[in-house]
């Protein structure tokens, strides 16, 4: 079965555990979570990697500090 991957975009480590473990105890082993704290390295993440090569899902804080979750949904949906 395909990786099927979550891109958490979550500055705070205390939601992004509650997150993760609501995510693991679904037991879906295909499923894999890929955290970042900031948007910079969410946009980075997307840059280098294959976009082409898995399904994802990005779970993101629209209230991030320095660049806002909407800025990042904004640079995702133009490119």
């Amino acid at each position: 079965m395909a990786q099927k991957i979550i891109v958490l975009v979550e500055d705070s480590a205390a939601d992004a555990r509650v997150v993760t473990r609501a995510i693991d105890k679904l037991g879906d082993a295909t499923i894999e979570i890929i955290h970042h704290e900031t948007v910079e390295n969410a946009l980075r993440y997307f840059q280098e990697s294959d976009q082409s090569a898995d399904k994802r899902i990005v779970l993101m804080d629209l209230n991030l500090p320095g660049t806002s979750g909407l800025t990042f949904l904004k640079h995702i949906k133009s490119s």
